[in-house]
Protein backbone atom coordinates (compact mmCIF):
# COMPACT_ATOMS: atom_id res chain seq x y z
CA UNK A 1 0.00 0.00 0.00
CA UNK A 2 2.84 2.33 -0.64
CA UNK A 3 3.81 2.58 3.14
CA UNK A 4 0.48 4.56 3.45
CA UNK A 5 -2.22 1.89 5.36
CA UNK A 6 -1.79 0.89 8.63
CA UNK A 7 -3.24 -2.59 9.47
CA UNK A 8 -4.46 -3.09 12.85
CA UNK A 9 -3.08 -5.89 15.73
CA UNK A 10 -4.92 -7.64 17.95
CA UNK A 11 -3.82 -7.93 21.27
CA UNK A 12 -3.40 -12.16 22.28
CA UNK A 13 -2.15 -12.14 25.66
CA UNK A 14 0.32 -9.22 27.59
CA UNK A 15 3.08 -9.67 24.91
CA UNK A 16 1.72 -10.86 21.72
CA UNK A 17 -0.06 -9.33 18.59
CA UNK A 18 -1.40 -10.46 15.83
CA UNK A 19 -3.10 -8.99 12.42
CA UNK A 20 -5.68 -10.03 10.58
CA UNK A 21 -5.26 -12.88 7.93
CA UNK A 22 -3.42 -10.67 5.03
CA UNK A 23 -2.90 -11.60 1.38
CA UNK A 24 0.73 -11.02 1.06
CA UNK A 25 3.00 -10.81 -2.34
CA UNK A 26 6.27 -12.21 -3.17
CA UNK A 27 8.47 -9.09 -2.73
CA UNK A 28 6.61 -6.55 -1.10
CA UNK A 29 8.11 -5.24 2.01
CA UNK A 30 6.34 -3.95 5.57
CA UNK A 31 7.58 -2.97 9.13
CA UNK A 32 5.41 -3.18 12.33
CA UNK A 33 5.21 0.05 14.22
CA UNK A 34 3.31 1.25 17.23
CA UNK A 35 0.79 3.51 17.65
CA UNK A 36 0.81 4.88 13.54
CA UNK A 37 4.09 6.70 14.52
CA UNK A 38 7.42 5.47 13.26
CA UNK A 39 9.07 6.17 16.61
CA UNK A 40 9.06 2.59 17.77
CA UNK A 41 9.42 0.25 15.19
CA UNK A 42 10.34 -3.02 14.54
CA UNK A 43 12.08 -4.80 11.58
CA UNK A 44 14.49 -7.83 10.43
CA UNK A 45 16.99 -7.02 12.92
CA UNK A 46 14.55 -6.23 15.95
CA UNK A 47 13.80 -2.53 16.79
CA UNK A 48 14.33 0.21 13.77
CA UNK A 49 15.50 -2.75 11.61
CA UNK A 50 15.61 -3.34 7.63
CA UNK A 51 12.25 -3.78 5.75
CA UNK A 52 10.88 -7.53 6.13
CA UNK A 53 10.91 -8.86 2.54
CA UNK A 54 7.72 -11.60 1.91
CA UNK A 55 9.36 -14.47 -0.17
CA UNK A 56 6.50 -16.03 -1.09
CA UNK A 57 2.87 -14.86 -2.46
CA UNK A 58 0.39 -16.57 0.38
CA UNK A 59 -2.26 -15.95 2.84
CA UNK A 60 -0.45 -14.96 6.45
CA UNK A 61 -0.62 -13.15 9.91
CA UNK A 62 1.94 -11.28 10.96
CA UNK A 63 2.62 -11.59 14.86
CA UNK A 64 4.82 -9.44 17.00
CA UNK A 65 6.00 -10.47 20.58
CA UNK A 66 6.81 -7.45 22.48
CA UNK A 67 8.04 -6.89 26.04
CA UNK A 68 6.91 -2.87 26.15
CA UNK A 69 10.48 -1.49 25.50
CA UNK A 70 13.51 -2.19 23.47
CA UNK A 71 12.87 -6.20 22.16
CA UNK A 72 10.25 -7.23 19.72
CA UNK A 73 10.22 -9.82 17.27
CA UNK A 74 8.42 -10.27 14.52
CA UNK A 75 6.83 -13.54 12.43
CA UNK A 76 4.89 -14.17 9.48
CA UNK A 77 2.78 -16.87 10.02
CA UNK A 78 1.04 -18.69 6.87
CA UNK A 79 -2.39 -19.11 7.22
CA UNK A 80 -3.77 -22.21 5.36
CA UNK A 81 -6.62 -21.65 3.58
Amino acid sequence: TNWDTDFPMTKVNDTTYESAVLELKAGQEFKVRQGASWDVNFGVDGPGGANFVVEKDGTYKVQLVWDGAETGTVTLIPVEG
